[in-house]
């Protein structure tokens, strides 16, 4: 698509917990322009049953690393909120990745916009 769709996100990240535990995809199978996740989130679906649910995903889930830029400004922000303690390095890359999503459309670094969801389960 060459323009933002409104009503739809314009990507979704997707997270391993809500691949593992195989949670909203449904309800946000149509709700994307865009479905991402870094690598290193697929290397942490290593069971068999999680395997299944990612090959059964309702939507095309794309590669996309997140660039160095990101990834050291969410890790400086979760220094200073005092999070970064509790984030493992492929959440991280995912907060990272949502980042760069959100200000490759968006010029406004201050926010993340609406149209970028991150996809995640407790």
């Amino acid at each position: 698509m060459t323009s933002l769709d409104d009503n739809k996100y314009y990507a979704i990240v997707v997270d391993s917990g809500a691949i593992i535990k195989h949670t909203g995809f449904h309800t946000l199978h149509n709700a994307g322009q865009f479905y991402f996740t870094p690598s290193a989130v697929l290397e942490e679906i290593r069971d068999q049953q999680a395997r299944r649910h990612l090959e059964e995903l309702p939507f095309n889930l794309q590669i996309r690393e997140p660039s160095t830029d990101g990834l050291k400004i969410v890790i400086e922000f979760s220094q200073r909120t005092g999070d970064y303690a509790s984030l493992s390095a492929v959440d991280l890359q995912v907060l990272a990745l949502l980042y760069d999503l959100g200000t490759l459309h968006f010029y406004d670094y201050a926010i993340l916009p609406s149209y970028v969801y991150m996809l995640l389960t407790v």
